[in-house]
């Protein structure tokens, strides 16, 4: 494996192509600067997007609308700076591409990111597939949301409501609150991993809560000379919060499992893999939601989950598909980025209604930070969510093997190729559509028992 990284390396490499790297550097952390600048003022208050995110929760309809607009009208005073920092960047990673000998940034991501098992192709492929077995469902469940919230048409703001109008879900209250209540989550799944999110939280390895000027998002860092994982996140008191810290956990576990590979690059896992791990973290968190809810919350909980996962496969195939698009015409203009977008969330939208803001929803790529910091890597997230749900299936079937061959798995750290990953934890390395539909019509049936979906189709 090593070996294999190397070599792919040293083709790689270009004198001429350290300056740029740099600079693609810097670009990076400018986005994160201007994105980390954003807030906007609501009831008195300043706070981050973030922060203001979590309003769109409430079941006052006017107030999320309220709340949206602010939101992404402050996006939109950086419009043309983030277009101007994206011109800039893919004209810089395509002038990177083609010093290595590649005709696109796609080709020379491909190898750079070490994606030996699949190809270009290979996610055209996801991309159909999502669209002709997900879609449709994700479109059920938008029309699902409409009639039970009981409005002629499903806006922005609406997303993120509960489908019955009812207040938000509160798991817990304050950043100290969470980290015990998810400790205590853990224990009942494997108490060696509460032991080491207990550790994590006493030598103050968490940085969770969200402020003016932090940056967004979150992430696990492992700082490798100590062979120490770090989590930086933004929470402020929602569900997803205390997902987003179950993710970053599984990610953590995985960097503890491995890290007394002697070889420090193996205690690395390919990208693919690292998200089963915090994916399946999260698949088994829904396990122990008692910690945090009533059993009645739980089950919304549940659903919600399961929910997200449905509308985030199609969001997935639309952000990957665009960077294919964008890094093959890099000489595209800023208004023709925006209509592809347009032209995507046409074939993977999901039927919310953008009228009155066409504008807002054409520059949507801007707000996935993927996008301009990590080009490419995002089709990861899809195809690590297929072996997170076959986790999910292997924990109900039997919980101590499930956790066994996980833990197995994340002790190889990055020493074998995907396929023998993914078989070490006990799951398939597939994104094939057969796959894709098992796992779905699995999801589907789970909604349906949740009264997410009507049984009848």
């Amino acid at each position: 494996m090593l070996d294999r990284s190397i070599a792919s390396a040293v083709r790689l490499y270009r004198d001429e192509n350290v300056p740029l790297l740099t600079r693609d550097t810097e670009l990076s952390a400018d986005y994160d600067k201007i994105t980390g600048a954003m807030t906007v003022s609501i009831d008195g208050k300043e706070l981050t997007l973030e922060e203001a995110a979590a309003l769109l929760r409430e079941p006052d309809r006017q107030r999320r609308q309220d709340a949206w607009e602010k939101i992404y009208n402050r996006w939109h005073q950086d419009h043309d700076r983030l277009d101007e920092l994206y011109d800039e960047m893919v004209q810089l990673r395509d002038r990177i591409a083609k010093n290595a000998g590649f005709s696109n940034f796609r080709d020379y991501t491909f190898e750079a990111m070490e994606r030996f098992d699949y190809t270009p192709r290979d996610c055209e492929k996801l991309h159909q597939a999502v669209e002709e077995v997900v879609v449709p469902l994700a479109r059920e469940l938008v029309e699902a949301r409409k009639k039970a919230l009981g409005v002629d048409k499903v806006r922005p703001w609406d997303m993120h409501v509960d489908p019955e109008n009812r207040p938000a879900l509160k798991p817990y209250n304050g950043a100290k609150e969470l980290v015990a209540k998810v400790i205590e989550a853990m224990r009942r799944i494997d108490p060696e991993f509460a032991d080491y999110a207990q550790e994590m939280a006493d030598r103050e390895d968490l940085d969770l809560s969200s402020r003016p000027g932090k940056s967004g998002g979150g992430y696990m860092e492992t700082f490798d000379e100590v062979r120490r994982p770090f989590i930086f996140m933004n929470e402020v008191g929602t569900h997803d919060d205390a997902m987003t810290l179950a993710h970053e956990l599984g990610h953590s576990f995985h960097a503890l499992l491995a890290r007394n590979d002697p070889i420090v690059e193996y205690r690395h896992a390919p990208l693919e893999f690292s998200e089963v791990a915090s994916m399946g973290s999260e698949q088994f968190m829904l396990s122990v939601l008692d910690v945090f809810y009533s059993e009645e919350d739980k089950k919304r909980a549940v659903a919600d989950s399961f929910e997200d996962i449905i509308l985030f496969l199609p969001y997935c195939m639309q952000v990957d598909a665009f960077q294919h698009w964008v890094y093959l015409n890099p000489e595209a203009s800023s208004a023709e980025r925006d209509n592809e977008w347009h032209k995507l969330g046409e074939r993977f939208g999901t039927g919310v209604d953008w009228s009155g803001y066409e504008q807002l929803e054409e520059s949507g790529w801007h707000y996935k930070l993927h996008i301009f910091t990590m080009p490419f890597y995002y089709f990861e997230y899809a195809v690590a969510q297929l072996g997170a749900l076959q986790l999910r299936e292997n924990f109900k079937n039997d919980p101590d093997k499930t956790i066994a061959e996980y833990r197995r798995g994340l002790s190889l750290g990055g020493s074998r190729p995907l396929p023998e990953l993914f078989e070490a934890a006990g799951i398939k390395f597939d994104f094939s559509e057969d796959m894709l539909r098992h796992l779905i019509d699995g999801l589907r049936k789970e909604l349906i028992n949740l009264g997410r979906l009507p049984a009848d189709r």
